[in-house]
């Protein structure tokens, strides 16, 4: 059994059933595997939203190819071999976009999140007017700004959708189209201070800004940035050449922590400057056995914000972009499931992008071997996927995994209703959370109160960690610590500690977590000021704004107060 019912500590943590969903399975066998390598010529992967949850229904092309994704958000579709563009779309979300080096007879891998769609604001067409977004997100459009399909002005009132992506932010990171740009002739890799996609529609219908006009964006800048420039040049992305272009300059606002600059037209923005690009290169073999062709391969920048990814060729080889002088964490994933996860120093030399396979300059980072179906972590932890979701086994935090287990044990669609102050869940087998000024009480089927949880905002800032207290009827009191560094620690009554690293986390991931995950809950009336729940964005969160926690894809609700606490470096 991958998973244990102990583990809705972890779904039950700061008021929702859905944290760290690929953690809380209840499935025994876990997702279906991708089939054994076949002779064809294919993309193959998993589709996410950016919080995690396995995304069906997504319309997956390339060229006069498509495929949907699948319940469990796998899909597989046949390509030409060589460059090839490959497009995500599904209602709701932000159009996906990933281009890649398909090879021959082979599946080549690719893995992709999609942003959720940021809740629309109403605009007066004629009159223009300005917009806010979440996260100091932000619109002022002139006067008769947007035309239709046919270049026909717009009147009346339209639905501008303002959605900001946080490249420090893993989760949403891997929601981006990628950082390789042109500039002059020539492709350079992208540091990234912030990203917004621009929609807006009348109706069902995509307009554009009309000829002559121009928008005032405010683009957020990451949560985790330190003394942001005072300019950064403008990009937008144009998806038929697979590249950002440069369209001007964004200027630093202090007050909104954003970048505010101008477009011509609808895109995914990015206040970005070019890196000094340097390349790492490898292998990637099954142990004990041959190279694995097209398996992905991922440098995310550790000391910078910024991402990179390959597929490694017929021979098994790889090469990655990456900033130089930096801290990278490099990761190998089996098309199986598992993979290999090491932190690597970059070189000197300024190298080109695209690498250069035979440029001697490129470091060599070695053979990454990866054991189907077994992660190791960066920092050596070896992982059996067939034992991942379950860090807390045997440890003092399993008395607190009983309590949700036996007792909170929700099941079924759910629906949460806002009234004023108070929030309450109520799940299909009659299982209920109930939250009021920041405390959270969970109760069973038949109405017994399990556990009491609270935030403790006073000193969930230090150090850019959170902490949330539960308390049981008994008054014995569990706390669980989610740090900066990506690391949950539960402490039990007793003072003993039991940990999930990051290492864990990224097992997690890499083998795909599992089974099938909690669902949304449909929600009825505006939330309060209660305990933070789960959310996408601000149009959930009533008063309160949705906050995205340190070094985590989790959102949740809290006073504003609270979320610029936490994100205090």
């Amino acid at each position: 059994m991958r998973t244990s019912a102990r583990l809705w500590v972890l779904c039950a943590a700061l008021g929702g059933a859905t944290v760290l969903s690929t953690a809380c399975s209840s499935s025994d066998d876990g997702a279906a595997r991708l089939p054994p390598d076949q002779t064809v010529t294919a993309v193959r992967g998993t589709i996410k939203s950016t919080a995690g949850q396995p995304l069906a229904g997504v319309i997956v092309s390339a060229g006069t190819a498509s495929a949907t994704s699948n319940a469990e958000g796998r899909f597989e579709l046949r390509a030409q071999p060589g460059a090839v563009k490959v497009s995500f779309s599904k209602d709701g979300f932000v159009h996906g976009f990933r281009a890649l080096d398909v090879i021959d007879g082979r599946p080549t891998q690719l893995d992709v999140a999609l942003l959720p769609l940021a809740a629309p604001v109403p605009l007066d067409a004629l009159a223009g007017g300005t917009v806010n977004g979440a996260r100091s997100a932000r619109l002022a459009a002139p006067a008769n700004a947007f035309v239709d399909s046919a270049g026909k002005a717009v009147t009346g009132s339209v639905d501008v959708y303002l959605t900001p992506l946080d490249p420090s932010v893993s989760g949403e990171r891997a929601a981006a189209p990628g950082f390789v740009a042109e500039k002059g002739g020539a492709v350079t890799m992208l540091e990234s201070f912030g990203m917004m996609d621009v929609t807006v529609m009348q109706g069902s219908n995509k307009l554009a800004v009309a000829p002559g006009k121009e928008l005032d964006v405010s683009i957020p800048a990451p949560a985790a940035a330190v003394a942001p420039e005072p300019t950064m040049p403008l990009w937008s992305f144009d998806e038929s050449r697979g590249a950002w272009v440069e369209e001007g300059v964004a200027t630093y606002d202090v007050a909104s922590k954003s970048y505010v600059g101008k477009a011509k037209h609808m895109s995914m923005w990015n206040a970005d400057k070019p890196l000094l690009a340097t390349c790492v290169c490898g292998l990637v073999k099954e142990k004990g056995g041959a190279a694995l062709p097209g398996a992905r391969v991922d440098a995310e920048g550790v000391s910078y914000f910024g991402m990179s990814s390959a597929n490694a060729d017929n021979d098994g080889k790889f090469c990655l972009p990456v900033r130089k002088d930096s801290d990278v964490d490099v990761a190998a994933y089996h098309k199986s499931g598992g993979g290999q996860s090491r932190r690597i120093k970059s070189g000197n030399a300024d190298t080109a992008v695209p690498v250069d396979r035979t440029d001697a300059r490129c470091v060599d980072i070695g053979v990454w071997e990866v054991e189907r179906d077994v992660f190791v972590s960066s920092d050596g932890t070896k992982v059996n996927c067939g034992e991942v979701g379950n860090p807390f086994s045997g440890s003092c935090a399993t008395a607190l995994g009983d309590v949700f287990g036996s007792c909170f044990r929700p099941e079924g669609a759910c629906v949460t209703k806002y009234e004023g102050a108070t929030t309450t869940t109520r799940y299909a087998n009659g299982a209920y959370l109930q939250s009021t000024g920041g405390e959270a009480k969970y109760y069973s089927v038949s109405g017994q109160l399990c556990a009491t949880s609270a935030v403790d905002t006073t000193g969930a800032a230090v150090g850019n960690d959170i902490t949330i207290r539960y308390t049981l009827p008994d008054g014995k009191v569990f706390t669980m610590t989610l740090g900066s560094n990506g690391d949950m620690v539960i402490k039990c009554p007793d003072g003993a500690e039991s940990t999930m690293t990051s290492g864990q986390r990224q097992a997690i991931e890499a083998c795909g977590g599992g089974g099938q995950v909690a669902n949304e809950c449909t929600t009825e009336g505006t939330p309060g000021t209660g305990v933070p729940t789960v959310c996408l964005d601000n149009s959930t969160c009533g008063a309160n704004v949705c906050c995205a926690l340190p070094d985590s894809t989790d959102k949740y609700c809290l006073p504003a107060a609270t979320c610029d606490a936490i994100k205090q470096p």
